[in-house]
Formats: C-alpha cells, sequence, structure tokens
C-alpha cells in the first residue's frame, strides 16, 4: 500500500474512512460471468490501447474482478475471451488477473477447458452468440459432453432440485480449449495472479499496465472503496495513455447498491477525473444493463 502521507488529501480520508468498516475488506466474489464478458474489454484494446504502442512489445493488461458463475456453472470468461481476441490479431501480451476471492484464480490456473450448458443458452441466448464467437477468435472446436469431467465446477447453490444435475447432463454441457497462447503464458509464468481487495492493495507493484478492466465490481463497494479502488489501479497505468475500463449498472438493477459514475448519481464525473487522479473520463458504451467508462492517465 502506498504510504498515506504520499496520498491527497481526499484519498487519505477515503482511506482512513474504509479502513474502519473492517466488514468490507473481506468477501467471496459475487461476479457473474458469461461467454460476452470480455468482449468489451477487447475492443477497447484493439482500438484504443494498442494504437498507442509503437514499440512492438506484448501489451500489458490486468483483469480485475474475474467472474465466476455461469448459470450452473463455476466458469471463468473475461480473460480467455480478452487472450482470444488478442490471439486472433497476432498482438503479443502479458496478463495480470485480481480478485478478492482466490476460487476463480484457482481455477484459471487448473483449467484446461472452458465450458458451458445448453440450459444456459437455451435462457439467454446471447451466450451462445458470445460462445460461438469465442469459437471462432480462439480456432478451437467444441464437444458436447454428458458426464463429469474433471475441470468441470458446478455450483452447487444453484438448483437444489434432486434431478437438476441429472437434466444439465442430459441436456448436455458444451466444453471447448482455452486459448493456445494462454496457455503457453500459464506455463511460462506470462499470467500473473494477486488475491487481494483492490481498494487496499498497491496494484501499482505488479508493473505498468496500458489496460486495466475493472468491470461489474466498483459499484459494489461504498464511496470510499471506489475512490480507493481507483486510484489503486490509475497509480497502475502506464504513463500516459494507460487506459482503464469501468462501468456502472443502470437503474433498477437490484445488486447496483452504490452508483460510482455521475450519470446515476455518483461522485465520478471528468472534473473529478482530472483533478483527483489526472486522467480523462470519457462514456464508452452502453448496453441493457451497463453504462461503461473509460479512464486515461495523463501524467
Amino acid at each position: 500500500m502506498v504510504l498515506q502521507e504520499t496520498l491527497p488529501e481526499a484519498i487519505c480520508a477515503a482511506r482512513t474512512a474504509f479502513l474502519a468498516r473492517p466488514s468490507l475488506l473481506e468477501s467471496k466474489t459475487m461476479y457473474a460471468s458469461n461467454p460476452t464478458r470480455g468482449a468489451e474489454a477487447a475492443s477497447v484494446i484493439r482500438d484504443i490501447v494498442l494504437p498507442t504502442i509503437d514499440d512492438g512489445r506484448p501489451v500489458n493488461c490486468c483483469i480485475v474482478g474475474i467472474g465466476l458463475n455461469c448459470g450452473p456453472i463455476q466458469q471463468p470468461f473475461e480473460p480467455y475471451v480478452v487472450a482470444a481476441n488478442l490471439e486472433h490479431l497476432g498482438v503479443d501480451y502479458k496478463m495480470t488477473l485480481i480478485d478478492i476471492d482466490p476460487k476463480p484464480l484457482l481455477h484459471i490456473k487448473t483449467q484446461s477447458h472452458i465450458f458451458l450448458a445448453q440450459n444456459s443458452c437455451n435462457i439467454l441466448p446471447m451466450y451462445s452468440d458470445g460462445w460461438q464467437e469465442y469459437l471462432g477468435l480462439a480456432q478451437v472446436g467444441e464437444m458436447v459432453i454428458h458426464e463429469q469431467t474433471d475441470d468441470l465446477l458446478l455450483r452447487g447453490d444453484y438448483n437444489m432440485e434432486p434431478d437438476f444435475k441429472d437434466r444439465l447432463f442430459r441436456e448436455g454441457i458444451y466444453m471447448t480449449s482455452i486459448p493456445r497462447t494462454f496457455q503457453e503464458k500459464l506455463e511460462n509464468g506470462e499470467i500473473s495472479f494477486m488475491v487481494g481487495n483492490v481498494a487496499t492493495t498497491d496494484v501499482s507493484s505488479l508493473g505498468d499496465f496500458d489496460f486495466v478492466s475493472c468491470m461489474n465490481m466498483l459499484y459494489m463497494l461504498p464511496k470510499e472503496g471506489q475512490q480507493l479502488a481507483l486510484w489503486n489501479m490509475i497509480q497502475s497505468l502506464k504513463k500516459p495513455h494507460g487506459t482503464m475500463l469501468i462501468n456502472d449498472g443502470l437503474d433498477g438493477l437490484e445488486h447496483t447498491k452504490i452508483p460510482l459514475l455521475s450519470q446515476f448519481g455518483g461522485w465520478l464525473n471528468p472534473d473529478v477525473a482530472s483533478n483527483m487522479y489526472s486522467s480523462e473520463l470519457r462514456l464508452w458504451s452502453k448496453d441493457s444493463f451497463y453504462l461503461s467508462a473509460l479512464l486515461t492517465r495523463n501524467q
């Protein structure tokens, strides 16, 4: 953690207030996951980040809040989708994965296949679309399995009906491979892992990132936690041009507790981004659930 006396006054005050609430410092991951997660991060890397890298080095990426639960299966997606997009573009990369919960990180360390329940695709067709896009980008095939495999993890809390697991396997579960480059980088150490609360973790110690993705997480923190998390992540961005992707939930989402962006009554606007974080804030995209924005470090 950065020494308190080196922090701006507003960040010092946020740190003091946040640390006074110990119940917020430990938690299990709450993040949902699905095959569409990572596509937006990949588009930012392609359109915004890569044009700023002109020396041929690998793009240095960080994903905060990995996501774990996809319907009845425990299955992270965002790191694999980002890797598949970069592999498709022929772009070399390094990746750091951060989560407050060790479970999704451990899963990624040991997983060689990706799974998606046909049941989930029937309920949400966009999952099928995201799955097919991944297969094309990663240039991998798929198979349908009807029994347990070593790295398939089912959620014990998803459906307590006695015959649900049997029905799940009767319907079938899609299985495919993780991206080739991701597997290689797992083996050679170019995929790094950190378990920690990003509001209290010195992310800058991990190196200068060209890009940080922090989706579906910040609105779960109180205002002070949001301020600290943004500070820690922005300090990890490369100067200048390092870019972070964040989002805020639209009105009506039950799990959206604390607004972040000023569009939803939150505290973050372009003036605050400039004055507190020496960064430029701009809106990126809006879908039926979220509004996403970019923070680009100026200095």
